[in-house]
């Protein structure tokens, strides 16, 4: 509506012309900015569960702002500006773009004369991208600064409740001793006791939760036997790599987890290694010596259930009130079985025979019961872990496969990598197939639209620059890829490409106009420099405080608005000489096919490259060779 003032119309035409000009290229980039949110909430549900609130958010506001565009900002523009000896007032045209419009222009008589070169440098650029894609660390969700950390202290199975106590008091003091500590709480158990840290809010202190560990670890890890570890609290994702190790034996499975738990700790990024398995628990094992119990007239299971019967006792009756029942165990007393000695002089006997004591049928053994046995996948597991800092979940897999890479293992032995991992993997398969049913969308859209199979090709350009500008810029950043940058890239797809959108809706109404192909493109950039300019700056400067943010759960979107800025900055920058570029090679493409003069031209520009091929060698003599 600006653009029609500035060149004399009246209000009144000016905003109906303006709103009708646009119509399309508002529908359509509302269009594929929403077909870019839909598909999160259908494919993938932790992608579902994480943004399908914000996919529909973005699909409704959208939807109201289209027609918020088309019908009430004309209205506005008219109520605000109109009166009547301004009816038709020419509007001055700003001159605060003059020197961009001037460089726009050099720069795309620059580019229209190598059109051919840089557009094999943006495939460059593109290709570059793609590998430093595959090559950065990859992680889920990021981790979050959440002011407080557990500290766990694991004493030997069977340790008293009192060593476990002092143990956490001398930690408790070593805390206090830190102005970062807000509050601890403590919980004592016999041989795995938890101290629960709260730090004063991130703003208030210099060190993050991090750098107070760090300072603790070798404060507290002195304290032998004990296992002392740290875990940061996470609302989502972690910070640690877990390894499953599969087996059936527990003894092979410990060897095995104690070979891995030491080549981990010779990682430098790693800490914390630890085996999550809980040694066994002392036992008393009585094994029947079958030769000496048969004598007696005594089977296995009977002299079982007889020691059983005595120390563990039986159900004798129930004992019946209004309410319920009580169960009445009948066994020995206290006396006669608490110790060893006592289960040594207990007696088995059978009715009508004379009683014989235990330890004449039996052989007593001590030895390990195991505490607990996990199992996944109905396979007996032990879990490896190692807190992996600050580096990628990606980048520590891959460390510790090459670690791994000569470990030998035995048959029917084997590790997996497990917690966020897996979902990590599964999310970047989901993101793929996203990708893909949105950029045939997009195409479906834009093809429907403009009715042309080609012109959708030439706004589609502008995803390449932006996936090279969003890469380049989380690299720079020193930021992995997660779910938040992988949102910001599909989110890049949809918003993107309504600068060439723009672009070619305004060439295709100024072809009816000129002939002219280079003029076209000339006019058409010009035109639309600053609705492309204003539209991008304002999702980039609304970006800029997500992307500075430090506070916590920042980690979840800083990452989506780097990469949304990085894009649109590269993207918009681009975009506004080399679709330009691209819509001047297929015109030139169109024109050739539709006067049949293809073969011609082919034929020419191959006898040209072999004219100017053979005139390189042909200039130097063999005096030169």
């Amino acid at each position: 509506i600006t653009s029609k003032r500035e060149k004399g119309m009246g209000i009144l035409e000016a905003a109906v012309n303006g709103s009708t000009e646009m119509t399309l290229v508002i529908f359509v980039s509302t269009l594929t900015i929403i077909i870019v949110f839909l598909p999160m909430i259908f494919v993938g549900k932790s992608m579902a569960l994480m943004y399908g609130g914000v996919a529909w958010t973005v699909t409704y506001s959208l939807s109201v702002s289209f027609f918020v565009a088309l019908m009430v900002v004309p209205l506005l523009c008219i109520k605000m500006e109109y009166s009547g000896h301004e009816k038709t007032k020419k509007v001055e045209k700003s001159d605060i773009l003059k020197p961009i419009y001037a460089i726009q222009q050099r720069a795309i008589l620059y580019v229209l004369r190598r059109r051919f070169l840089f557009l094999s440098l943006a495939f460059v650029l593109f290709a570059g991208a793609i590998f430093l894609y595959n090559i950065m660390g990859k992680e889920y969700l990021g981790s979050t600064e959440q002011d407080k950390f557990t500290i766990f202290i694991e004493l030997p199975t069977g340790a008293k409740l009192d060593a476990s106590d002092e143990i956490v008091r001398e930690i408790e003091k070593v805390l206090k001793e830190y102005p970062e500590v807000k509050e601890f709480t403590s919980r004592v158990e016999g041989w795995s006791s938890k101290i629960y840290v709260n730090l004063v809010e991130i703003s208030k202190r210099k060190k993050s939760v991090a750098d107070v560990i760090e300072s603790l670890r070798p404060k507290v890890t002195k304290y032998k036997p004990a296992f002392i570890y740290f875990e940061e609290e996470q609302e989502v994702g972690t910070k640690e790599i877990i390894l499953n190790v599969y087996g059936y034996d527990y003894d092979v499975l410990r060897e095995i987890a104690i070979a891995m738990t030491t080549r981990m700790s010779q990682i430098p990024y790693f800490a914390d290694t630890k085996i999550r398995m809980r040694e066994g628990r002392p036992e008393l094992w009585l094994r029947v010596n079958k030769l000496k119990a048969g004598v007696f007239g005594f089977t296995t299971k009977e002299v079982a259930d007889m020691v059983h019967a005595g120390v563990r006792g039986v159900r004798a009756t129930m004992f019946h009130t209004k309410a319920n029942e009580v169960e009445t165990i009948a066994r020995f007393q206290e006396k006669d079985r608490r110790t060893v000695k006592d289960i040594h002089n207990l007696l088995v006997t059978k009715r009508g025979d004379n009683q014989v004591k235990i330890d004449q049928t039996v052989n007593f053994e001590y030895g390990l019961g195991p505490s607990e046995i996990w199992r996944m996948n109905r396979s007996r597991m032990i879990q490896v872990s190692a807190n992996i800092g600050q580096i990628p979940l990606g980048q520590a897999v891959q460390i510790v496969d090459q670690k791994f890479s000569d470990l030998k293992l035995p048959e029917n032995y084997y590790y997996e990598v497990g917690g966020d991992y897996e979902t990590l993997m599964q999310t970047q398969k989901d993101f793929n197939l996203t990708i893909a049913i949105i950029f045939i969308l997009i195409y479906l859209v834009l093809a429907a639209s403009f009715e042309s199979y080609k012109q959708p090709f030439i706004i589609m350009i502008t995803v390449p620059l932006a996936m090279v500008g969003a890469i380049g810029s989380l690299y720079i950043a020193g930021i992995s890829i997660g779910m938040g940058a992988l949102i910001g890239m599909m989110m890049l797809a949809g918003i993107v490409v309504s600068n060439g959108i723009i672009l070619i809706d305004h060439a295709n109404l100024l072809k009816k106009k000129h002939k002219n192909t280079f003029r076209v493109i000339l006019f058409a950039a010009r035109d639309r420099l600053r609705p492309v300019l204003m539209t991008k700056a304002t999702a980039i400067f609304g970006l800029v405080p997500m992307a500075f943010d430090r506070s916590e759960g920042s980690n979840l979107w800083r990452p989506l608005a780097i990469a949304v800025i990085g894009g649109l900055l590269f993207a918009t920058t681009l975009t506004l000489v080399m679709v330009p570029c691209v819509f001047s090679i297929f015109e030139q493409m169109r024109s050739i096919y539709s006067k049949n003069l293809a073969p011609r031209v082919i034929k020419r520009r191959v006898s040209t490259f072999f004219r100017k091929l053979f005139g390189f060698f042909t200039r130097f003599s063999k005096e030169d060779f």
